[in-house]
């Protein structure tokens, strides 16, 4: 087969655009570091970037989920601890107003102590989170774990447990931390403020204020009994809590080692991404070298052969 002049030319003409434009490819994915922009440059690399990316943006969600439970928990956390303090408190006033010695002047002064107590726990058990939901409400934490306000009308013990009743629900929502790890952080109030002997359940409130009901009632022969019967009810109350407290602070522990092995997952996914579409600059400097030797070497041949004339042989 004959090679016309014409042929060549266009040819050599081809081979010159060709390495010119793929030097201009190599520089253009050098200068902004992708090297595979859309499917069709290269399936897998980019499938591989894509999945990678799905994957990090679950993983950044879960981190999001991570921060929300280490915001609630906290609360939580440091809620309990204001409760068992306060709970200390009240043992220590009610074992002082149950002494022969206390007048019944001391055991209306502690009376009266113990009433602020008792609004300090309240509030407490109804904290809220930066949401605004109530922490220990369990899934009901749109309205407060324990409704109770003002002081009952009736000193009745059921009228009074009627009173204190927890509000919330005892059930709770869990949440995504990890591809494989769902979990709650919540204690609704019914686990940690009651004691479930009855319909309702007895609460530390309705404990507390039948105390001070004891106390204010100003009869000293029955005080002590009385508060000793109330006092070993609100110390299971107190173990409770601090079962409780325990327990979220495993959960908490949990997730922060979780938080620890998605950051690294997420580390890992944007390397895979990065490096499925990204530009290998030292290959990349190899390849422009080659090219521009070649390049060099199609420009030499095209510019001698354009030279050449039939009467160089005549």
């Amino acid at each position: 087969m004959r090679i016309s002049t014409t042929m060549f030319f266009g040819k050599n003409i081809d081979t010159v655009l060709r390495q010119q434009s793929e030097i201009l490819k190599l520089q253009g994915q050098m200068s902004n570091g992708v090297r595979v922009d859309k499917s069709s440059d290269d399936p897998f690399a980019k499938s591989t970037f894509l999945s990678s990316n799905e994957a990090l943006a679950m993983t950044n969600q879960y981190q999001r989920n991570i921060d929300y439970a280490l915001g609630r928990g906290q609360i939580i956390d440091t809620s309990m601890g204001t409760m068992t303090d306060l709970m200390a408190n009240v043992k220590e006033r009610m074992i002082q107003a149950a002494t022969a010695t206390a007048t019944a002047a001391d055991r209306k002064n502690i009376a009266q102590e113990l009433r602020v107590n008792l609004q300090q726990m309240l509030n407490t058990a109804n904290v809220r989170d930066e949401t605004g939901r109530y922490v220990f409400s369990g899934i009901m934490d749109d309205q407060p774990a324990f409704a109770a306000s003002g002081t009952p009308l009736s000193t009745n013990p059921a009228d009074v447990n009627e009173f204190y009743k927890f509000t919330g629900d005892d059930r709770t929502s869990e949440i995504q931390i990890s591809r494989e790890i769902k979990l709650s952080l919540d204690l609704p109030g019914s686990e940690i403020l009651t004691l479930n002997d009855g319909t309702p359940a007895t609460s530390y409130f309705s404990l507390l204020q039948q105390s001070i009901n004891i106390l204010e009632g100003n009869a000293p022969g029955s005080a002590k009994g009385a508060l000793d019967s109330q006092g070993a009810q609100m110390d299971q109350i107190f173990d409770q809590m601090l079962i409780g407290r325990t327990r979220i602070g495993a959960k908490m522990r949990q997730v922060d080692e979780t938080q620890l092995a998605n950051l690294s997952l997420a580390t890992e996914f944007e390397i895979t991404g990065g490096r499925a579409v990204g530009v290998d600059f030292t290959k990349a400097v190899s390849d422009i070298a080659r090219l521009q030797l070649s390049l060099e070497a199609s420009q030499k041949t095209y510019s001698q052969f354009s030279k050449l004339s039939i009467f160089n042989f005549l």
